[in-house]
């Protein structure tokens, strides 16, 4: 199955559009950005090799379900700082390093926390995209579809996108392997089509 196109997250999570879709295996992209009349407008993040104009916070996957991995992140994000409960790493490494504030244009944590808690959830979840793509064609033999994902992003960009760690199934290269595959992503792709690479 392709790519889906990038939407609203809170508008998929509370089914304000068709989520039916991400009810499978597969991989998810969330980014950062805000929700207008055309749809998710991405926020350019700033990256080693140049800005990344898809606003990548973190590459994931799921083995049974996009869809409800997706409702574990707007949980814990709206559970906000108070919560030592997360069931989404990416909202834990979140607000571990306090990522979101100024992405979100917030003053401090404390205003993004009355954010979180005084606005309706689907606002604050759509300061968040998606896309997805539910049972990915398989990689290479000892890649994972994830993997593969983030070595394109990191191969594209110079590093892993803010949220991930280096070790969320990023296989270890040679340096003529890791060469070879920055060299076909930029001949190839380009920053906005970075996430359809195959291994």
């Amino acid at each position: 199955m392709p790519w889906t196109n990038q939407q609203p997250l809170g508008d998929v999570v509370y089914g304000h559009v068709q989520n039916a879709i991400y009810d499978g295996a597969g991989l998810y992209v969330i980014c950062i950005g805000d929700s207008t009349d055309d749809g998710f407008q991405p926020a350019p993040l700033p990256r080693l090799h140049g800005p990344d104009p898809t606003g990548t916070l973190y590459i994931g996957k799921h083995g049974t379900s996009v869809l409800g991995r997706l409702q574990s992140f707007a949980n814990s994000i709206q559970q906000g700082i108070a919560n030592v409960g997360y069931t989404h790493v990416a909202a834990y490494n979140s607000f571990r390093f306090d990522i979101l504030t100024p992405l979100l244009g917030f003053a401090n944590i404390a205003a993004l926390n009355t954010f979180i808690a005084n606005s309706p959830p689907v606002q604050v979840m759509n300061r968040f995209g998606v896309r997805a793509n539910i049972n990915p064609p398989p990689p290479h033999p000892g890649w994972t579809p994830e993997g593969g994902a983030l070595t394109a992003y990191r191969a594209f960009f110079g590093d892993l996108p803010v949220v991930n760690h280096a070790n969320d199934g990023v296989p270890d290269l040679t340096l003529d392997v890791a060469t070879e595959i920055e060299t076909n992503i930029r001949a190839n792709f380009t920053s906005n089509t970075w996430f359809t690479y195959v291994p």
